[in-house]
């Protein structure tokens, strides 16, 4: 209130409340062609659904504003409106069509880039770069048996089929180093073995050195003066202590000089082991790549055997049962023929 002294109690004013929602008023959107008139409490209730009232488009990307009574219209034509690709059939902007089927749809085509002219779905390119394609740039599968060529696809293809023997020879001295290598191995395996038994044989022979020297220093049981006895035992005792302090010195450097040559000859012998069973797994692919290049070999004979059998049609065929000689010296051999004299 004008006085700024606080109001403690207030009510709303019913009379005057309807007398305000009973005034006349025009839509909101009287500009814009509407002629709808009423009450102000009517006003409200008509906005929501007037014709004219303007509305955002509700698709993602599209600013415009547009009349309800036209939204139909525009809706159907707007640019940003979702519509189903002719390839994969995902829903994608109208404006958006072209730069989704170049840049984005796995079901649509392409050419590859390495250059060999295959065309393929976008999906499908990487597995078609690194199985397929002819162009592709790999190395020699018998590269680890030291077969340094690199090319296309089709040229590794090429050289694989023509080098095939020199590839048999390579796996077989490689087969051979294996061999050779493996046959060292046992060699050393066996050797460490024996040295292994060589060196438990003394253990137990220590061991029954021991067992010997205990039983050596037993007391003895007759004993006949009392005073003799008590100097005997003490100094019995007193040996026995030395000498078991002394073997139990002596075994103790024994048994550690024994582990330590036993612990790099086990050692020695799982690393043998290892070798032997990574030997047997090369030699295995070995046999393996011996029996491809084999098929490959076997192959490859067949096919220069159907050539040959070809030219032989070929030339069956094309001279019509005349056999064409080549003769050297033509000249020199006829002029010898016709005077019956050899020319020199």
């Amino acid at each position: 209130p004008i006085d700024n002294d606080p109001v403690e109690r207030t009510f709303a004013d019913k009379c005057c409340e309807r007398e305000v929602l009973a005034l006349a008023v025009r839509c909101n959107n009287y500009l814009s062609g509407c002629e709808w008139s009423g009450q102000v409490k009517d006003l409200q209730d008509h906005m929501v659904s007037c014709r004219f009232s303007l509305v955002r488009c509700p698709h993602n990307g599209c600013e415009e504003n547009a009349m309800l009574a036209c939204d139909l219209r525009h809706t159907e034509e707007c640019r940003f409106r979702p519509v189903p690709c002719r390839m994969c059939r995902m829903n994608v902007p109208q404006a958006g069509m072209n730069d989704h089927l170049v840049m984005e749809c796995m079901e649509c085509p392409v050419i590859c880039p390495n250059g060999c002219g295959s065309e393929v779905k976008r999906k499908d390119l990487e597995r078609h770069r690194t199985q397929d394609c002819s162009h592709v740039q790999c190395m020699c599968p018998y590269r680890v048996y030291s077969c340094m060529f690199e090319g296309t696809r089709d040229q590794v293809d090429h050289h694989c089929q023509v080098e095939a023997q020199h590839h048999i020879a390579m796996v077989a001295v490689h087969s051979k180093a294996l061999g050779d290598k493996l046959d060292t191995l046992h060699r050393s395996f066996s050797l460490q073995q024996q040295t292994i038994a060589l060196l438990e044989e003394k253990l137990i022979e220590e061991h029954k050195e021991v067992k010997r020297l205990k039983e050596a220093q037993k007391p003895s049981t007759t004993p006949t003066d009392p005073t003799a006895l008590l100097t005997d035992s003490t100094f019995k005792a007193a040996i026995s202590n030395f000498i078991e302090e002394q073997v139990q010195l002596r075994m103790s450097d024994k048994m550690a000089d024994l582990q330590k040559a036993i612990e790099p000859c086990e050692q020695r012998s799982i690393q043998a082991n290892d070798g032997c069973q990574q030997l047997r797994g090369q030699m295995q692919e070995c046999n393996k790549s011996l029996g491809q290049m084999g098929l490959t070999a076997a192959r490859s004979d067949a096919a220069l055997a159907e050539v040959d059998l070809r030219l032989l049609a070929v030339e069956t065929n094309s001279y019509n049962g005349l056999i064409i000689f080549k003769i050297n010296n033509f000249a020199r051999r006829h002029e010898e023929a016709r005077t019956g004299r050899r020319v020199s």
